[in-house]
């Protein structure tokens, strides 16, 4: 059985999330709208440049496949490269189940990630500006070690 695979396109610019999110100009307008999706292998995720994704994440819940056919999240149009501002949402639970051999690591803990790939293979990022940036007023505040792990792009193997 030859699967289909689809294209989805996201404008926060133009899109509306009622939409089909299978055509320009029925793009969808937030990376929920992806979020909720199971994506297949061959699929691609496109975002409108010039797009600003602030406060959003994309975290994705299925594999490409290793005979070429990924699962793709780059860009489309003219102008700036779309911009994931995660700016600490995108919250998931890490736990490696045991003490790290560095005590400076936390081994267990909420994390933000901006793209999170858990347990997920065989997917193409390319042309997206990706941050998650925390304001800081202090040096203390920025090394304390309750304080949550951010990162731009987790990538979790764990089973």
């Amino acid at each position: 059985m030859i699967m289909k695979s689809t294209t989805y396109y996201v404008s926060s610019l133009n899109g509306s999330d009622s939409n089909s999110g299978t055509a320009q100009t029925e793009a969808f307008k937030t990376l929920d709208a992806i979020n909720k999706i199971k994506l297949m292998p061959g699929d691609r995720v496109l975002l409108e440049k010039g797009s600003v994704f602030e406060n959003e994440f994309l975290h994705i819940k299925n594999c490409g496949d290793i005979n070429g056919d990924l699962i793709e999240i780059t860009s489309y149009g003219d102008g700036d490269l779309p911009k994931i501002n995660a700016n600490g949402n995108g919250i998931w639970h890490q736990d490696y189940g045991t003490e790290l051999d560095f005590k400076g690591h936390r081994y267990k803990g909420d994390v933000s990630s901006a793209i999170l790939l858990y347990d997920v293979e065989n997917i193409l990022i390319s042309d997206i500006e990706i941050t998650n940036k925390e304001e800081f007023t202090d040096l203390e505040s920025y090394c304390a070690p309750d304080k949550m792990d951010r990162t731009g792009v987790a990538a979790v193997a764990k089973n």
